[in-house]
């Protein structure tokens, strides 16, 4: 309202944008993980496929991690990225390999646990959490296998007439376009874990 807008001790402007951008992003970040139901949108595990499969159901062990890594061709590597939900992480902190050392080493410059065997992590709060037949890890280049289309910038825009007579408020509006596709070649540059069904 305008007496909202008049009254507030901070600028509420900003404080919609930015709530508008959270959301936007939110929602998008949703679509690339699960895909849209309008079919804009596709997920990047639609292009990508099985790497390996845990020797649990309910558990990732090292070995899992190192069949997933070795599954993936050798030309992806240097640009290869992994990604899980929070949950997966706080359960492969405790991991170690073979020799005892923990695979997660947290980094004092970039920040904690943010690689896994030198590679990078990226945090997907959409994808599932460790169950039977579940995909909660996906690694590879996601560059080579996904391609994510953005026409211009999202805008808001700041609306004072349309509400005015009738309500006394200022409208804000969103708009944004894009879309995205797996652009996977044939080479399958994004592999992900299974977990055993049973």
């Amino acid at each position: 309202t305008l007496e909202e807008l008049q009254d507030s001790y901070f600028n509420l402007d900003s404080f919609v944008q930015d709530i508008f951008g959270q959301r936007l992003y939110r929602g998008l970040a949703k679509n690339i993980s699960q895909g849209s139901t309008s079919g804009v949108f596709a997920s990047y595990l639609a292009g990508a496929t099985s790497g390996a499969t845990s020797a649990s159901g309910t558990a990732i062990s090292y070995a899992d991690i190192v069949a997933l890594w070795n599954s993936l061709d050798p030309a992806y590597e240097a640009n290869a990225t992994w990604t899980m939900p929070s949950s997966v992480r706080g359960a492969l902190i405790g991991v170690v390999d073979t020799l005892g050392r923990p695979i997660f080493i947290p980094s004092p410059s970039s920040g904690a646990f943010d690689t896994l065997l030198g590679r990078p992590v990226v945090l997907d709060q959409n994808l599932a959490n460790i169950a039977l037949s579940s995909k909660s890890l996906a690694f590879g280049d996601f560059k080579a296998g996904y391609t994510l289309r953005n026409v211009g910038q999202f805008q808001i825009a700041r609306d004072p007439y349309t509400y005015l007579v009738s309500n006394g408020a200022v409208a804000f509006i969103g708009y944004g376009r894009g879309g995205s596709f797996s652009t996977d070649a044939g080479t399958h540059p994004i592999k992900y874990l299974t977990q055993k069904s049973s």
